[in-house]
């Protein structure tokens, strides 16, 4: 075989072909299409489309020969995923002065949809050489499949490459097609990225909070008044409506800015504008109560804000995106989630927050990206010790819980006792039991007698779950006598208790 000048090159678009010949044999060009990360739910499996992204192979023949009668299979092959569209033929077309596409025929071998790769055989019928270069032209069908780019959270920018072999039929035979890779070839120059995911819009990983996996911890309820919320995370807002509260809970923030990269398939940027689909989808979870106000701002009048809407334990808004001032909510600034509860009686809670970018960009596919953010905790101010008491039983049950509180220390304590029964209803309606302990002072709990009068009730459903919070440090024990056996129920394991015990 003589040695030959053979080179692959992609390139973006198909008009993109130079009549230049490459010299060496690698993948070259600019990168395809950007899309954004996608993530379709419900089994949905969408094709990614490429526009008029076209792969191209380039014969440099100058003094190189190929003979008449010679075969030989090209295939291109996706790195993930398949083709979701029947492949048109190769196209063959000259540049640089050659007159050699009217010398080749090309049919499809095999690859159809559902394929992850497609071969064509090419057969020369003249001699092919001269000056300029044969073009071989692949039109990228739509491709479904690519986890990567549709869904996928990391890395930031996976890639759909799709990687190009020729294989002469003989490759003994002189004058015949040179074989790619060569043997020199290294393995990155065997392939081109076609598409790549991004996003118009990204999250700071400095300006999220909470943090993903994180829980955020608010301490703002008066342990001595639970109609008021104190302490340094609380936010004085303004121009709240009705009879709100005039401070704020700050549940989290979020900042974003705009990716200079991300393009659209026709190769324009797509720039954040008011007229795009872009949206900011905000979502916090929690048992709320007619009254509460929660709402997204970049400040803290509530005039200039975005309020959510509140459906059950939902609340959410979905908030246009822009690249300029005078917009909803506008790349580049710090924007926070406020949430006012209603008036009356506050209750520990934790609410999970969750943002999501929406696009629908002309020319494009922007779909869901997920925001990963972590929940915030409501708790109470002044605690220092919380201890848990469960399986405490009905005063109806011929079982007789005792429940005992030792204050652990020279000071007194003051207690507070939060008590759900079976169904999670608070027991006294959102008011806490209290007591006041002595230093090293012991006190019993029957559940016969003294521990109703405590709780305020008669009864309750079930067995009891009850968080018993103190400013000081202080040991429980709950022991139950079943006939006449006498059961430890005490609570001694270094883990979490219930999933939030204090929710309403």
């Amino acid at each position: 075989m003589r040695k030959g000048l053979f080179s692959i090159m992609c390139a973006a678009l198909v008009a993109a072909v130079s009549a230049a010949p490459s010299w060496s044999q690698t993948i070259a060009g600019t990168a395809g299409p950007r899309f954004a990360k996608e993530i379709f739910g419900g089994g949905a499996n969408p094709a990614l489309t490429l526009g008029s992204a076209a792969v191209t192979v380039t014969y440099a023949l100058g003094s190189t020969t190929i003979a008449g009668a010679r075969q030989a299979d090209i295939t291109f092959r996706l790195s993930e995923g398949t083709f979701a569209d029947p492949p048109n033929l190769l196209v063959a077309s000259d540049a640089g002065g050659a007159t050699t596409a009217s010398r080749v025929t090309i049919t499809n071998k095999s690859g159809n949809v559902g394929s992850s790769s497609i071969t064509y055989g090419l057969r020369t019928t003249g001699p092919l050489g001269g000056t300029g270069s044969l073009i071989l032209t692949f039109d990228v069908p739509r491709i479904t499949g690519v986890g990567s780019v549709l869904g996928a959270t990391t890395p930031l920018n996976p890639a759909v490459s799709i990687g190009v072999t020729v294989a002469p039929a003989s490759a003994s035979q002189p004058d015949s097609f040179p074989v790619f890779p060569a043997m020199t070839t290294s393995l990155n120059a065997r392939k081109f990225d076609i598409a790549t995911s991004g996003s118009a819009a990204r999250a700071n990983p400095d300006q999220i909070s909470p943090p993903a996996g994180a829980t955020s911890s608010v301490q703002v309820i008066n342990i001595n008044d639970r109609t008021m919320t104190t302490g340094t995370d609380i936010v004085t807002l303004s121009g709240l409506p009705g009879n709100a509260r005039s401070g704020g809970i700050r549940l989290s923030h979020i900042q974003l800015f705009q990716d200079p990269s991300t393009v659209r398939a026709d190769g324009s940027t797509a720039f954040l504008e008011a007229t795009g689909n872009g949206n900011l989808i905000v979502t916090a979870e929690g048992p709320f109560r007619e009254g509460d106000i929660l709402f997204f701002s970049a400040d803290t009048t509530y005039a200039a804000s975005e309020a959510l809407s509140v459906s059950g334990n939902t609340a959410t808004a979905s908030i246009p995106l822009v690249s300029t001032s005078g917009g909803a909510l506008e790349i580049n600034m710090i924007f926070s989630l406020y949430f006012v509860p209603a008036q009356g009686m506050i209750s520990q809670r934790t609410i999970p927050v969750s943002y999501r970018l929406d696009w629908a960009l002309e020319n494009s596919k922007y779909a869901d990206t997920i925001i990963p953010v972590g929940p915030t905790a409501i708790t109470f101010s002044g605690i220092v010790d919380v201890a848990y008491a469960y399986a405490i039983p009905n005063p109806t049950h011929t079982d007789v819980g005792n429940l005992r509180i030792r204050c652990q220390g020279e000071e007194e304590c003051d207690v507070f006792l939060d008590c759900m029964d079976t169904n999670g209803n608070r027991i006294g309606n959102g008011d806490l039991a209290e007591v006041t302990l002595d230093g090293n002072a012991l006190v019993r709990y029957s559940t016969k007698t003294n521990l109703l009068r405590l709780l305020g009730v008669s009864s309750w459903e079930g067995r009891l779950s009850c968080n018993i919070m103190s400013n000081r440090n202080i040991s429980v024990q709950i022991l139950t006598r079943s006939g006449g056996t006498l059961v430890n129920n005490t609570y001694i394991s270094g883990l979490d208790p219930n999933p939030n015990p204090s929710i309403q």
